[in-house]
């Protein structure tokens, strides 16, 4: 049986720009100032142009080589700025210019977007779909893109190995294994404005709708781990949009991820769902950064099952990155998780959490290289408690003395275990007392230990909701 909680938070802290989205179809923003300045410097090499005269471009750019013949790459001159769409785009500023016969050979190096425009003002909004894809690269066997509406990345993963303690796969006692769905519709809308040569306003916002379906199972115990599987890589066309004559070309990239990190010393499985829909953003006006967000969510869980101590989180996420001009730029992280949290002392009891993080970085070198980068690591943070319960076991008690002298012994070693695995374990005191705190169950074997006594082993001892006396007498 699931239970639901549904929560509708709207947190808009400070939004300082107003904005002027494109649509998909790149049409021309209205921006409060309408002047638009770009210097004679900036060089726009148009797409035919570029084909019909590039030789070659150096791996990391520092060298770009042209056939002459057009007068726009005549003209080039160093300190020129030089800017194209084509493929992945490119803006670069030139240091010299070399002629070589019927070539010219430029060395440059990457400029930012505020070289090659004085003035002016740009944006675009769009939705990321499925259909804008031009390369993916799964990385889990079986883990494909399923249909799932038109604008939805959608796919199942089953049996997903997050870990595995000998690295033998065919041996299953000793593995994480994650099991669930995961699907997200991923837009973004990014407003620029520049004056003298400076970035004075802008404005990001990621959204993603997502839906997650994340089942854990831990089959190994006595563990510590942090271990993340990306699933699948997408790699999306290149999104274009204008300040003047000059093209800002963004290629997203989106990249889907589960896993799972904590302490665990029990076997557990549990599952939660979730759907929500999250914006998270960053504004930047006359050097101040104000985060804000909006979001929606819905939670459902299945009790979870367990046999001893953990504190474990399993989650599914998808991290939406922009290359602009090939160079990394800003990004937007997502991630469902589920906690679960478990204890033996003072009495067995469990919690189970459920959350959704949201982390959003600009890497603003490309736009203005005086600015400095940027971080916003928990732009949405919730973290709700979907179930607990208390009183989920009993104490087994006893004392423990010597069979010839009476006397009660100390540090004798009184350990519980379960279906091969150690649940808990305590040593008596020195009034020979002990006590354990175990999960409810069948089964138990209680071993008694020290050195120089015969080890005693109780068999098929039950467990419930009560204080179980379980005194020995060592021989």
């Amino acid at each position: 049986m699931k239970t639901e909680i549904k929560k509708i938070m709207h947190s808009v802290l400070v939004i300082l720009v107003v904005l002027s989205g494109c649509k998909k179809d790149l049409e021309e923003a209205k921006p409060q100032d309408d002047e638009i300045i770009i210097p004679s410097t900036t060089k726009v090499i148009l797409a035919e142009t570029y084909q019909q005269c590039i030789v070659s471009v150096a791996a990391d750019t520092s060298s770009v080589t042209f056939n002459t013949g057009n007068s726009v790459i005549e003209s080039i001159r160093a300190n020129d700025i030089i800017v194209t769409d084509v493929g992945t785009g490119m803006l670069l500023k030139v240091i010299a210019v070399e002629k070589a016969g019927s070539q010219i050979i430029l060395t440059t190096e990457q400029a930012s977007l505020v070289n090659a425009v004085e003035k002016g003002h740009g944006s675009v909004k769009m939705t990321l779909t499925p259909d804008d894809t031009v390369k993916t690269k799964y990385l889990i066997g079986g883990t494909k893109l399923k249909q799932r509406g038109i604008n939805t990345f959608y796919f199942e993963f089953t049996d997903v190995l997050i870990y595995d303690k000998d690295g033998d796969t065919a041996t299953k006692q000793d593995q994480i294994i994650m099991n669930g769905s995961l699907s997200a519709t991923p837009s973004f809308d990014l407003d620029i404005r520049i004056d003298d040569f400076k970035l004075i306003e802008m404005t990001l916002s990621i959204t993603f709708s997502e839906e997650a379906d994340i089942g854990l199972d831990y089959k190994i115990v006595g563990i510590e781990m942090n271990k993340e599987t990306v699933l699948a890589i997408y790699q999306l066309q290149p999104v274009i949009f204008f300040i003047g004559c000059v093209p800002v070309v963004i290629v997203p990239n989106l990249v889907f991820t589960i896993g799972a990190n904590g302490q665990v010393s029990a076997k557990i499985t549990c599952g939660v769902e979730q759907t929500s829909s999250l914006t998270a953003g960053v504004a930047y006006k006359y050097g101040n950064w104000t985060p804000f967000s909006n979001v929606s969510y819905n939670f459902s869980f299945s009790p979870p099952t367990f046999n001893a101590e953990a504190n474990a989180r399993g989650y599914a996420g998808a991290r939406l990155d922009f290359m602009l001009y090939g160079v990394a730029g800003p990004y937007g992280k997502v991630i469902g998780y589920e906690d679960l949290n478990i204890g033996l002392i003072p009495s067995p009891s469990a919690s189970l959490y459920e959350g959704l993080e949201f982390s959003l970085g600009v890497y603003i070198r490309v736009f203005d290289k005086i600015i400095e980068d940027e971080q916003f690591p928990s732009v949405i943070g919730i973290r709700e408690k979907l179930w607990e319960q208390n009183g989920l076991g009993g104490q087994i008690n006893g004392i423990v003395k010597d069979a010839v002298t009476a006397v009660p012994l100390n540090e004798v070693k009184v350990n519980a275990s379960h279906e091969n695995v150690n649940i808990d374990s305590a040593l008596s005191n020195t009034d020979g007392t002990y006590e354990l705190y175990l999960p409810a169950g069948n089964g138990y074997l209680i071993t008694f230990s020290k050195p120089g006594y015969l080890d005693a082993n109780y068999y098929n001892i039950n467990i419930d909701f009560h204080v179980i006396n379980c005194p020995y007498i060592f021989g």
